[in-house]
């Protein structure tokens, strides 16, 4: 695997979400400015020092467990809807908490009982093949290529942080390899192995399985043509 250079703040992400040291990051072929890396990493100590922080758009602000399963809950959602009511729905909106989850989108009429039964029993079948979900930090043009669905009104940078739940060839579970293990882009040309590609800011478990279980509580009407829906994971 050759080389890949990618810039610091890309290289700090891969820091600051998922630990990884900066020969880690290496030794998965990237390549980046050290130097800049570490001026990144102070200037992140100063913000966190100062009670703020940094994201992605789209990324969650409450980083606890609970919210962090639920956040994942919805991308398996999102999906799941367009499955069962057409690839014309879209997320409008989301709010997660601790006690439930609450998605918006784009809809002109009630769910029927057996939709919404349809759509628990699609993420809930995800939850059980305990996919394997990572993320990727694309071109904006590239992600796009590749399918990945975000929101409407969001203004997106040039490089966005892409989320991938599924996995190249079925891996699933712990026991497969992560798919962080592989060139990123690599698995970026096999999107038709993954349920869900989205554009996020993260994070999420790393593998469907920790939901446990997920159950639509409410549904209901946000006005001409648009739904919301409440539902919680254990």
């Amino acid at each position: 695997m050759g080389i890949t250079e990618i810039s610091a703040e890309d290289a700090f992400l891969l820091y600051s979400t998922h630990g990884l040291s900066p020969t880690q990051i290496k030794s998965m072929g990237f390549s980046f400015d050290e130097q800049e890396f570490v001026d990144k990493m102070e200037q992140h100590q100063k913000i966190s020092r100062a009670g703020a922080g940094k994201k992605f758009a789209g990324g969650l602000a409450d980083h606890s467990e609970k919210t962090v399963k639920g956040h994942t809950a919805t991308h398996l959602l999102h999906q799941a809807l367009r499955d069962v009511l057409g690839e014309q729905v879209h997320q409008t909106g989301s709010n997660i908490t601790i006690e439930r989850i609450r998605f918006d989108f784009n809809f002109n009429r009630k769910l029927t009982a057996e939709e919404i039964k349809k759509v628990e029993e699609i993420v809930n079948s995800k939850i059980a093949e305990n996919l394997p979900v990572h993320f990727e930090i694309l071109p904006i043009s590239r992600a796009k290529d590749i399918g990945a669905i975000g929101l409407f009104d969001e203004k997106y940078q040039d490089k966005v942080k892409v989320y991938f739940i599924g996995g190249a060839s079925g891996a699933r579970g712990p026991t497969a390899p992560h798919p962080r293990s592989a060139s990123p882009l690599a698995y970026s040309e096999r999107n038709e192995d993954y349920y869900s590609i989205e554009f996020c800011g993260g994070p999420h478990v790393d593998f469907t399985g920790k939901l446990k279980r997920f159950k639509i509580v409410k549904e209901e009407s946000l006005g001409k043509n648009n739904r919301r829906i409440y539902a919680k994971v254990e």
